[in-house]
């Protein structure tokens, strides 16, 4: 039988997803690289962060120059992050990238439903998102933070929270 193009699915249920390394958190995204999905904003926030974490971003490049900007602000992140770009991805594999990030990171400046996302609710995993999407309330709800990228810290706070959960393995 053939899936439904483009509608993530659910996992059996019982799934557990594994982490590649237990000491430091990963966070990760899978988008397309372009101003839209706002990926200089997680830069941004990360420069900030003084915790050891891993971050793996996943996807197409769309717009060069954003990428280039990308770029330079990726070679002046501090030691403690380690920073992995891998490129594009099958839709099939987009499942189990996901299940390998203890948080889902996401700051779009918009999406009408963010199939990604959805993919991380899926999974279990917390995620970091914008509040420009229909995912609302998600701190009340267990399910991570939508934030105002707008202002300023608002994603740096989320990530320190994230940081500070009593669930991260030690």
């Amino acid at each position: 039988m053939k899936r439904i193009g483009n509608v993530p699915h659910y996992l059996p249920e019982g799934h557990i997803s594994t982490k590649s390394n237990p000491k430091q958190p990963v966070f990760g995204t899978v988008a397309l690289i372009s101003p839209m999905k706002n990926i200089h904003n997680i830069i941004n926030a990360l420069s900030q962060i003084k915790a050891d974490l891993n971050y793996s971003l996943y996807g197409p490049v769309k717009d060069t120059a954003y990428w280039q900007e990308c770029q330079k602000l990726i070679a002046r992140l501090p030691s403690n992050i380690r920073f992995e770009y891998h490129g594009s991805i099958q839709p099939h594999e987009v499942e189990k990238m996901i299940a390998g990030f203890d948080f889902y990171i996401q700051p779009s400046k918009s999406e009408n439903f963010g199939h990604s996302i959805f993919e991380a609710f899926n999974q279990g995993v917390p995620v970091i998102i914008s509040d420009q999407t229909p995912w609302k309330n998600l701190y009340a709800k267990h399910a991570g933070w939508d934030v105002d990228v707008s202002k300023s810290g608002s994603l740096e706070s989320a990530i320190r929270q994230s940081l500070a959960m009593d669930m991260m393995p030690t």
